[in-house]
């Protein structure tokens, strides 16, 4: 195993993709190198499973943590590992404190399967259609609620594992203010920016952290034998727990002051420009 590295966990926006919401072809070959190596590939993901699977497709990937760590998936048994949903009755009183802003606010949450939402935003429809692009055989499941008080009873037949919310623009800022106070009423969430005021809500003890974790017991890997990368304030949690944590170029300072390494900037091939120098990869395929 190269360097003792068995695992690499990768954040998503701001690290795995470039500006584009793309991995680039010289990133898919340096990981598939690793991959073939023996090495665990792990996207680590404040996304929805739904709005993560075709990146994890496209790099074979071995496990999933999404939703911020609140879902634990093993993409060869095709099987969720570990849960931790919010409490129901809470989450419905966020979303529908949520709805009272509803045209100010960008309101989304995530089943396992299911994409929930108040409106579609462009990048999601790319991404959307990127997906069914690619694997037309599968079906992206999606619900759209421009009101939610007659749907209730259906929203609650799912889990919950996290809602994300942000201000529309500046003017909408004021909105996304007040819910953010109102949630300190709750005792059993909390809620992380994964990029400034964009916001996850989860349960409090799901942190990609805490997803690493499980798998670290999992696969009997202890954290210094993991490597992660992140950018934003969603990783800390990965930076704490793993043993070689690498920060983006383009990564908040806080997330840089923590980490053990630099990487280059996400829309410049930072992950594979660090993997192929930190392993010396080019010597290995000489």
């Amino acid at each position: 195993m190269y360097k003792d590295i068995k695992m690499l966990a990768m954040d998503l926006d701001g690290t795995l993709l470039n500006k584009e919401s793309r991995i680039s072809p010289q990133t898919l070959k340096v990981l598939g190198h690793l991959k073939s190596e023996g090495v665990k590939l792990v996207v680590s993901t404040g996304r929805s499973f739904s709005a993560c699977k075709l990146y994890a497709n496209q790099i074979h990937a071995d496990y999933i943590v999404c939703c911020n760590g609140a879902i634990v998936y093993d993409t060869a048994k095709r099987e969720v590992l570990f849960h931790k949903p919010l409490p129901k009755e809470v989450a419905i009183e966020v979303i529908q404190d949520l709805y009272r802003y509803k045209d100010h606010l960008k309101i989304q949450w995530d089943g396992v399967e299911t994409y929930f939402s108040n409106n579609i935003l462009p990048f999601e429809e790319d991404y959307i259609n990127a997906f069914k692009e690619a694997y037309p055989q599968e079906a992206f499941s999606l619900k759209i609620y421009d009101c939610i008080e007659e749907s209730i009873e259906e929203i609650m037949q799912e889990e919950i594992y996290q809602i994300f919310t942000f201000a529309f623009d500046q003017r909408h800022k004021p909105y996304y203010k007040d819910v953010l106070t109102r949630l300190n009423q709750f005792e059993e969430i909390a809620y992380v920016d994964f990029s400034d005021g964009y916001t996850d809500i989860i349960h409090r003890e799901a942190t990609k952290g805490n997803g690493l974790l499980y798998l670290s017991q999992y696969q009997d890997i202890h954290p210094n034998e993991m490597m992660i990368f992140g950018d934003n304030h969603n990783d800390r949690s990965m930076f704490e727990y793993a043993g070689t944590g690498v920060a983006m170029g383009n990564a908040h300072k806080d997330i840089k002051e923590i980490s053990s390494h630099l990487a280059g900037d996400h829309h410049e091939d930072g992950v594979a420009r660090f993997l192929v120098e930190y392993f010396d990869l080019q010597q290995k395929n000489a």
